[in-house]
């Protein structure tokens, strides 16, 4: 992948963060007090997502920098978010949000029940806004080193 075809990539899967993010709270906004079993698995569904497009980022930058991860699916995701933070490309601040991202995405991915009420995942829903911003911001600063290199 070149330099070109990185940023474009990055792009395009933040512009998917954004819509995701954008998605998510647009539901919450019009959930009121109790939110449906469908309301709830959809925002599931949105926040697993926007999961895989941070995941792409991540991938397609240590990719770029000749660093290759594990294909290891038990290993795999939490290596890369290991990997990313001790790069720099995820600051420590990040680190908190994005493992409680990665822990969802373990428990949607093999069907727990427990994710069909929304005090479960509101806590997610709550940091989205706020993550969507500085991850998009870190990104665009490693990759406007990238840009220097």
């Amino acid at each position: 992948m070149t330099r070109e075809e990185l940023l474009g990539f990055c792009d395009s899967e933040l512009s998917s963060i954004d819509a995701l993010t954008g998605d998510i709270l647009s539901l919450k906004q019009t959930g009121g007090a109790k939110f449906t079993r469908v309301e709830v698995a959809a925002a599931s569904a949105l926040i697993h997502y926007l999961f895989v497009s941070v995941e792409r980022i991540l991938g397609a930058i240590l990719e770029f920098d000749g660093i290759g991860e594990s294909r290891d699916e038990s290993i795999q995701h939490q290596k890369l978010l290991k990997t990313a933070g001790e790069l720099g490309i995820v600051p420590p601040d990040l680190f908190r949000p994005l493992s409680d991202m990665l822990s969802f995405r373990n428990e949607f991915i093999h069907g727990r029940s427990g994710l069909a009420e929304w005090e479960n995942i509101s806590p997610i829903v709550e940091e989205l806004d706020g993550f969507r911003s500085v991850f998009a911001r870190e990104i665009r600063d490693y990759l406007a080193e990238v840009d220097t290199e």
